[in-house]
């Protein structure tokens, strides 16, 4: 098995993807990413002038310069958009860094200054806000970030209408920051209206609804979860006595909760607003909408409270997989050196499945041993990267025991049935190894995953599932252009996780 006529169908197909996406953002109203496009063009057409040359070393290189300047620094990036929607400037900073390390275009090169500006002005120091205006009118500014900007300034001066001028594309991450500044000047219909009209599940755009509306049993739920950890006592006090004051202005414990627990330049304000009854009445909403808020706090609640334990939970069968891959790994070079791990003789003395020792000598252990093991470091690089993207996601929904089951169950049964289908159309047999085939049955228990949330009406579930459909047929041209790959065990898999996890989440029904 060769994998190096697999670079550039890896390498195309990825760049081809970006693209696409940079070209959708756009349409949808957002900045065109010109430096991260024409670095995917320029990958492209050296993938192209290398197959015309049939170069191995200038596909080599060209795949070199795609991982270290488009791959790396857009996992960096997308680090950086998930700090920065936690609330975690500092971090957000070191992922800005790599980024502008290699990326120092496309509002990256001040990023890690803006980080750091973001995370002053967290802390309470207005003497920023100059700075973040200056940057803001330089319109110099990473894809996403403007709306964070926008919300620190909003923060510390009250001016809450400038962060509702911003334009652009509407990115779920952001959209609470959009909704408190509605719930902060007193336009709650509005603000229940946009709620309405989010496609992503957002547990921040949830608490502005149920604090600004006056859900205190909503508030109370989501405000102890994984997603608020970062908040500190204070600030989790201080949005349980918003929802209080606003179900009931005379409350008095809640209004002194919020004179005690309000902090900020804009502190004698928001006591003020809270205070003064300025933030809108429930009476506002009309029945109708009003009810919509009412399903949707009990069904957080009630969500919240059977999975508090799967909250906090690690991906850790995910985790102990990947482990076990990378050591089976090392294992393949500690046996055969360097090269071990393109060795098929090491391979086979490992455990690698031959379909004659399974089937007339009755090694069936091959069945497991085999998707252990890998031909060299892109396959294992490329398996472990779609099990730790797929698994966490699959495992902290079903539980570590589950997905250890669908796990073993789609990567024993593809390996079986490529043997039998094998046996049945009498073909020549091929060493089969790889985690492949038990991947493609996570990736079909995520599907099963996303046909429940669809089912359900969760925000975003059908977007997703039509994405993961794009994904799976992405790799079905992958697999029809690679003879190295064996299309029938990724088949194998992705039906046995598909039908498992329809049986699985037909039944468990949990919020993450």
């Amino acid at each position: 098995m060769d994998l190096l006529p697999i670079l550039p169908i890896v390498v195309g197909l990825w760049c081809v993807a970006y693209l696409v996406r940079a070209v959708d953002f756009a349409r949808r109203g957002g900045p065109f990413a010109t430096g991260w496009a024409a670095k995917a063009t320029l990958v492209l057409l050296g993938v192209g002038a290398a197959a015309a040359l049939d170069s191995d070393t200038a596909l080599y290189g060209v795949s070199a310069a795609w991982a270290l300047l488009l791959v790396v620094p857009a996992l960096a990036a997308q680090g950086q958009a998930r700090e920065l929607a936690r609330l975690r400037f500092e971090r957000a900073g070191v992922y800005a860094q790599i980024v502008r390390l290699l990326h120092p275009v496309d509002g990256w090169r001040g990023a890690p200054g803006l980080m750091r500006a973001l995370a002053q002005a967290q802390a309470g120091d207005a003497s920023v806000v100059p700075d973040l205006r200056r940057r803001l009118e330089a319109d110099d500014l990473p894809v996403g970030a403007r709306p964070y900007v926008w919300g620190e300034i909003a923060r510390l001066t009250g001016d809450w209408d400038g962060l509702l001028a911003v334009r652009g594309p509407k990115l779920p991450a952001t959209e609470g920051l959009r909704l408190r500044a509605l719930g902060e000047t007193g336009r709650l219909a509005e603000l229940a209206a946009e709620h309405a009209r989010l496609e992503e599940p957002d547990p921040f755009a949830d608490l502005m609804l149920f604090a600004f509306s006056g859900r205190t049993r909503g508030v109370a739920a989501l405000i102890d979860g994984e997603p608020f950890a970062v908040l500190n006592p204070g600030a989790k006090a201080f949005w349980r006595a918003t929802a209080a004051l606003v179900a009931d202005a005379g409350d008095a414990a809640a209004r002194a909760q919020v004179e005690a627990t309000a902090s900020g330049p804009q502190r004698d304000v928001l006591i003020a607003r809270r205070l003064g009854g300025r933030l809108g009445a429930r009476a506002a909403l009309d029945p109708e909408t009003s009810a919509a808020i009412d399903r949707l706090e009990d069904a957080v609640v009630s969500a919240m409270a059977a999975t508090v334990p799967a909250v906090r939970r690690r991906p850790i069968v995910t985790a102990a997989l990947i482990a076990a891959n990378v050591a089976a790994f090392g294992a393949e070079m500690a046996v055969g050196g360097w090269g071990g791990p393109t060795d098929l003789d090491t391979l086979y003395q490992l455990g690698a499945l031959w379909p004659p020792s399974v089937l007339e000598d009755g090694e069936w252990w091959r069945l497991g041993s085999a998707m252990f093991l890998h031909f060299g470091a892109l396959h294992l690089a490329l398996n472990m990267l779609a099990l730790a993207a797929f698994g966490s996601r699959v495992e902290l929904r079903a539980g570590p025991w589950r997905m250890a089951a669908l796990y073993a169950l789609a990567g024993l049964g593809s390996m079986a049935g490529v043997v039998a289908l094998g046996a049945i159309r009498g073909a020549e047999p091929d060493l089969l190894i790889g985690a492949s085939g038990a991947i493609f049955g996570v990736v079909g228990a995520f599907g099963a995953l996303l046909v429940a949330d669809v089912r359900e009406g969760r925000r975003g579930a059908r977007r997703r599932l039509i994405e993961l459909g794009a994904i799976v047929a992405l790799q079905i041209v992958f697999d029809a252009l690679t003879p190295e790959i064996s299309m029938s065990a990724h088949a194998f898999g992705f039906v046995l996780g598909l039908v498992a996890g329809l049986a699985l989440f037909g039944v468990t029904r949990r919020r993450s």
